[in-house]
């Protein structure tokens, strides 16, 4: 999962770079999708511009600590290894940008027509994205339901 979301993302980002006009929207899906290549030299939405060399570092340790702390969790569970490769590859995408380039390339602009405009994002923050979420979910859902089977029938093992 992490080395198909890096190549995608990575892929992706060549391609945007090789044909797409810096900072100029190129219509997808109007009035909601739009390419529009951008570089991020900071973190979400370019907070903390010019830290990149600090933020790399920190991807890279999460990479080692995501892998090092979920590897039981990885041999045991699908969704987990999905959650890790999301996460992983997301992180080691942007890493990669930052190491090589010393930003991160964006490229999807999502509007909800004329009323917001997401901040621009890429492949590998998707990835990082939909994992947070099914992190989110895992301990915040399925824990709770876990936790109300058994208050209600201790003698599940669920």
């Amino acid at each position: 999962m992490a080395g198909g979301v890096f190549a995608g993302d990575q892929v992706s980002k060549q391609w945007v770079a090789a044909h797409l006009p810096m900072d100029r929207e190129v219509p997808v899906l109007p009035p909601v999708l739009y390419w529009l290549y951008t570089t991020n030299d900071g973190v979400a939405w370019s907070m903390f511009r010019r830290h990149t060399d600090f933020f790399a570092a920190v991807a890279a340790v999460f990479c080692v600590g995501m892998l090092v702390v979920v590897r039981r969790s990885i041999e045991t569970s699908t969704f987990s290894a999905v959650v890790v490769g999301l996460l992983v590859g997301g992180a080691v995408g942007n890493l990669v940008d930052r190491a090589r380039l010393h930003f991160v390339v964006d490229f999807i602009n999502v509007h909800i027509g004329t009323l917001y405009n997401w901040p621009t994002f890429n492949v590998a923050d998707s990835a990082i994205s939909i994992g947070i979420v099914m992190l989110a979910y895992r301990y915040l859902i399925l824990d709770h339901e876990h936790k109300d089977c058994l208050h209600h029938n201790p003698s599940s093992k669920v």
